[in-house]
């Protein structure tokens, strides 16, 4: 796993820790009626639901996602500069790729 990934991995990690801690919390709350119950059970069948919604983006961002691509797209108005902007990177990143020691000055 790269550093992107494991970033990736990570940030999920600390979602998936936040949401159970919340599950946990709510879960820990001592109900006075029914209805209290039911609301209760409501709030943390959501939240486990979320928790399982994450883990299988997290499962398909890391499996199907192409890593070592990085692709940008512009859009805006009419002579917004989209054009220019692409054509700066183009031309950057050709000196780049003639004298690697550049992309240190670029970042």
């Amino acid at each position: 796993m790269d550093s992107s990934q494991q970033q990736l991995a990570d940030a999920y990690g600390v979602l998936l820790n936040k949401l159970q801690e919340y599950s946990n919390r709510i879960n820990s709350i001592k109900g006075v009626n029914e209805d209290f119950v039911s609301i209760q059970n409501c709030f943390i069948d959501r939240i486990d639901s979320k928790i399982a919604e994450a883990t299988t983006q997290l499962q398909n961002s890391l499996e199907d996602t192409v890593w070592d691509n990085l692709v940008i797209a512009f859009f805006g108005e009419t002579n917004a500069g989209k054009s220019t902007i692409i054509e700066t990177f183009r031309i950057l990143l050709s000196n780049v790729r003639l004298k690697p020691r550049n992309l240190l000055r670029l970042l």
